[in-house]
């Protein structure tokens, strides 16, 4: 069976560091080169290596197929399915484990490993395969795509590991017109880490891209779908953001309340589109009314009960006060982050979020919403929750994760 290799998975396979690594772009061909290297080692007489994958179901579905696929039968002894075991004719054993529980790694002695995925495990799964290796005078090696500046980085870095870099484009067999596509889509630091294998260090500002490109006076077009995000406090505040969606996706938000202290009533008479005095003494009326309003998008923290609201979830104060057509949104937080930067601004340098001057609460949040001081240089960091300028940004976050919900037959 011939096996065609790119050059930059023929170096990581030929690579004659002690410890190396394959770090790629998506469907770069890490597994496949660190599934190559695996055999190459296995196929050394009476050797004994670990394949470790973040989970039991990425070994079954990937890990394991690829074996099945790449080493050639004749040279296989037997195989046990319950034991994750592989024995070859040459005397050699390959094990397949998860990285769930590292303390399960503890009593291997090894000639070779192998992580994949490694920038989605702990730190503890390296350095107790490092462990395993030492009386042996082993070797190991890692495949991944990139994810911050977390322990993969710092191995680097350092120098402790030699390192293959390689983009999703160079692997010849990847279409370029599906790299220009996710670049339409994808926020830059998003594109770079996944498809061009850039170690991007998610600290400090969450929306950097963020500008006055984003900041725009917007003119009425009727085709245009009405929304309102929301985020629903007490002692801190409640957010409430007008938006106008068009059919290329772009988002307006033309209009805000962002004030504390805001009763279910309240709420409920400035969404329908009343006159109101609010607490700061502002006067208020909405842009649009509550009729001509698609829907209002919150997350589910608003289905819960509080305290402030007679024990009641706010969402069912509204529903009895008329606004009827409310949407909760789920969805993890950083996944949501990575939507919202895409439409700041995608890989390819086009805006399609904008924000009209007149919301000056919501540009300061955009420019203040930031990350933990100190907290780690990776893009798993949720921001911090300082209780100013989270309200408006988790309001932004359910709109646009509620969009992107529309557009998705399948959920993956």
């Amino acid at each position: 069976m011939s096996i065609f290799l790119s050059q930059k998975q023929r170096d990581f396979v030929r690579c004659r560091h002690r410890y190396c690594a394959f770090i790629g772009g998506v469907r770069s061909g890490k597994s496949f080169a660190g599934t190559i290297r695996g055999i190459k080692f296995a196929r050394r007489k009476g050797g004994v290596g670990a394949v470790i994958a973040p989970t039991y179901p990425m070994l079954r579905d990937v890990i394991i197929p690829l074996w099945q696929r790449l080493l050639p039968a004749k040279y296989v002894k037997k195989y046990s399915q319950s034991q994750h075991k592989l024995w070859l004719k040459n005397g050699s054993v390959v094990l397949f484990r998860s990285a769930e529980k590292p303390e399960r790694l503890y009593g291997l002695t090894l000639h070779w490993f192998h992580i994949d995925e490694a920038a989605t495990v702990e730190r503890k799964v390296w350095d107790v395969m490092l462990s395993r290796v030492i009386s042996t005078k082993g070797y190991g090696f890692l495949t991944t795509t990139p994810n911050g500046h977390n322990w993969v980085y710092e191995l680097v870095k350092s120098g402790e590991i030699a390192a293959v870099f390689a983009k999703t484009t160079d692997n010849p067999l990847i279409d370029p017109a599906e790299v220009e596509r996710a670049k339409k889509v994808l926020d830059p630091k998003f594109f770079r880490q996944q498809y061009e294998a850039s170690f991007e260090a998610y600290i400090g500002q969450v929306y950097d891209d963020f500008a006055e490109g984003n900041i725009l006076s917007f003119s009425q077009d009727g085709c245009a779908r009405n929304f309102i995000a929301a985020d629903f406090g007490w002692q801190h505040p409640t957010a409430l953001l007008w938006a106008k969606v068009f059919p290329d996706g772009d988002i307006f938000f033309v209009d805000e309340v962002v004030e504390p202290h805001l009763t279910p009533d309240m709420i409920a008479k400035i969404v329908v589109g009343e006159k109101v005095k609010l607490p700061s003494g502002r006067i208020f009326a909405a842009p649009v009314v509550w009729a001509d309003v698609e829907e209002l998008i919150t997350g589910f923290e608003a289905t819960q009960t509080r305290q402030e609201s007679g024990g009641f979830a706010i969402v069912d104060l509204l529903k009895n006060s008329g606004i009827d057509r409310i949407r909760v949104v789920g969805g993890a937080i950083v996944r949501g982050i990575f939507s919202v930067r895409s439409k700041i601004l995608d890989a390819a340098g086009r805006r399609h979020l904008f924000v009209s001057p007149e919301c000056r609460r919501l540009i300061a949040d955009f420019r203040g919403y930031r990350y933990p001081e100190g907290a780690g240089n990776s893009s798993a960091e949720l921001p911090l929750k300082d209780g100013i300028h989270d309200h408006t940004m988790d309001a932004v976050r359910y709109l646009v994760m509620a969009l992107e919900l529309e557009n998705k037959v399948w959920r993956i």
